[in-house]
């Protein structure tokens, strides 16, 4: 849960590490959800977690990485034509999703080579 939330703050502009509350650096862990369905980030310092708004961290804080850095790991995404062929590590397999960001069809591919075989005889779609 907390990694798609990590995601989720990442692409609202949140920054994976930030320098500030008396020069500590701290990295972003978790989501805080306030009323009305606004949230907070929350960054782990070495003291503990502290949460922040995105305000704030622009103009109190000093940005030093604004995203993680790459997971070896973690296979890219793939552009193939209109589709993005995706590594879900959760169901350990691809998916393929429209330029629109919507999963196409359900089967999920064991290689990427088998999902662009599918988009090519249009099996996926």
């Amino acid at each position: 849960m907390a990694y798609d939330n990590i995601r989720r703050l990442l692409k609202d502009g949140y920054p994976w590490k930030i320098k500030g509350n008396g020069g500590y650096t701290a990295y972003l862990v978790d989501i805080q959800p306030l009323v009305d369905h606004d949230y907070e980030a929350i960054y782990r310092y070495p003291g503990g977690d502290c949460c922040h708004d995105l305000e704030s961290i622009k103009s109190y804080f000093t940005i030093l990485e604004q995203f993680p850095p790459e997971d070896e790991e973690q296979p890219r995404p793939v552009k193939y034509g209109p589709y993005l062929i995706v590594w879900l590590d959760r169901y350990d397999c691809w998916c393929i999703y429209d330029d629109g960001g919507n999963k196409v069809r359900e089967p999920h591919w064991a290689s990427i080579e088998e999902a662009r075989a599918a988009i090519i005889s249009r099996e996926a779609l």
